[in-house]
Parts: C-alpha cells; sequence; structure tokens
C-alpha cells in the first residue's frame, strides 16, 4: 500500500469518525435541550455543527508539512 492510500484511508476513517460523533452529539444535544428542536435555534445549532465539521476535515486533509518550493 503506497503513501497516497494510507493517507486517503486515514483520512476517510477520520471522517467517518467525525461525522458519527456529530450525529451523537447532536442527538444528545436535541434530547437535553428540548427547546432547540424547533425554529431558529435548531438553525443554527445545525449550521454551527456542519461549520465546525468543514473546518475539522480542512484541517485534517490539508495537515502535513507544506510543499518544498523549487
Amino acid at each position: 500500500m503506497n503513501v497516497y492510500n494510507k493517507a486517503t484511508g486515514r483520512g476517510t476513517f477520520a471522517t467517518l469518525v467525525l461525522l458519527a460523533g456529530v450525529l451523537a452529539l447532536d442527538a444528545w444535544l436535541m434530547d437535553e435541550l428540548p427547546i432547540l428542536q424547533h425554529g431558529l435555534a435548531y438553525a443554527m445549532l445545525q449550521i454551527a455543527m456542519v461549520a465546525i465539521l468543514v473546518k475539522v476535515l480542512r484541517l485534517i486533509f490539508r495537515g502535513g508539512s507544506p510543499p518544498a518550493k523549487d
């Protein structure tokens, strides 16, 4: 297995773990704070969770050393 396959495999695994974590956190928050289940609060929570997930995924896939300049 080459380095590219290992890196994409790790990234895919990390993505799935993060997505499962976000879904579990969402379900927990909906159970603990029923007021979040409707209206603007629900939309804001979902937007925040997606933004955090995207930010973390960017950090994962952009990680590592910067490319060397010739």
